[in-house]
């Protein structure tokens, strides 16, 4: 269903991620459905799971638009404002981070991005050298330097 190594999830639709529940919200919520409602409580339930939907998805608009609302364009690594800022997967998408809710992406400034891109690619070459050991988190390999981390290959 969701391919975590996989940027947008083609073929995903908001009914198979937020499936009907018999006299409930499919929003997950818990309230009980009345009346003529056969799968929302409300339009924000129903507003709610789209956006969500349209998160895992790899709705690049939409995840653009939420992080900004949560980040207001600031750098989450040096807190830097910047216009330009960009969107990142805290957990790369090459280490299963895709088809995820907002909390796997941060607002990054261009020179943030870059360096745990390049610290990224430098994990990345590590590992493929020795693919039977796992980072130790992605924390880890995301913004310490390998020479911090005292760790040798």
């Amino acid at each position: 269903m969701i391919d975590n190594y996989s940027r947008y999830q083609k073929g995903l639709t908001l009914s198979t991620l937020k499936p009907s529940i018999k006299g409930l919200c499919a929003c997950g919520c818990g309230r009980e459905l009345t009346g003529r409602q056969t799968k929302w409580a409300s339009s924000e339930c129903r507003d709610n799971a789209y956006v969500s939907f349209a998160i895992v998805k790899g709705d690049n608009e939409i995840i653009r638009q939420e992080l900004f609302k949560r980040d207001k364009g600031f750098c989450c690594m040096c807190g830097v404002y910047d216009d330009k800022w960009e969107s990142d997967h805290v957990i790369p998408v090459i280490f299963g981070g895709s088809g995820c809710a907002l909390l796997n992406f941060q607002t990054l400034c261009r020179d943030c991005h870059k360096e745990k891109t390049k610290l990224q690619s430098i994990w990345y070459s590590k590992l493929k050298q020795f693919p039977d050991r796992q980072p130790l988190s992605f924390v880890a390999c995301v913004y310490m330097p390998l020479e911090k981390l005292n760790i040798s290959f």
